[in-house]
């Protein structure tokens, strides 16, 4: 885990506290696994619910494909479109069911230290460049990155709820 700590934002960025908490997800992820049984990472409260290992899986997918696909398009890319993807697909094609959590973490942490890094450099100009969506909404580069932000606190949110419940979890 790539221990950092959030640097000091410009309060001037449109989404300051949005990268904070982009910056700080890592930490937050390894904090809620760390010295979990292997048991409680791969209990699924339900048959169609998402495991941790799942949910972390899936947050590594999603770093892949939106910071790391559609924020580059967005900057490189005149209004590109989004190809919308099937996340249930993902994770069970990513075999995050069964797969080791600090690991998970551990990925997310290096992509996720890439994202942070290119969120600092952005220009004041870079920041109102936009995409569309697949149902043909328009979004800016700053609303990405809120709805990023966002994403990440219902996913933390998932987490600490399910190791709550979870029988066996060290709370």
């Amino acid at each position: 885990m790539t221990e950092r700590a959030a640097q000091p934002t410009n309060p001037a960025l449109p989404v300051a506290a949005d990268i904070n908490q982009i910056e700080t997800t890592p930490q937050q992820l390894s904090a809620l696994v760390e010295g979990q049984p292997e048991f409680v990472l791969h209990h699924k409260a339900a048959p169609d619910a998402w495991s941790i290992t799942e949910i972390l899986g899936h947050l590594l997918d999603h770093e892949r494909l939106v910071p790391a696909t559609r924020f580059a398009n967005v900057l490189t890319m005149a209004n590109p479109t989004f190809e919308s993807y099937d996340q249930n697909a993902l994770v069970q094609e990513g075999g995050y069911a069964t797969a080791n959590a600090s690991d998970l973490v551990s990925a997310f942490d290096q992509l996720r230290s890439q994202t942070a890094a290119m969120l600092r450099a952005l220009t004041p100009a870079q920041w109102t460049r936009t995409g569309t969506r697949a149902d043909q909404s328009t979004v800016t580069l700053a609303q990405l990155v809120s709805q990023l932000a966002a994403h990440d606190r219902d996913h933390l949110a998932q987490l600490d709820t399910a190791l709550r419940h979870a029988p066996g979890a060290n709370r």
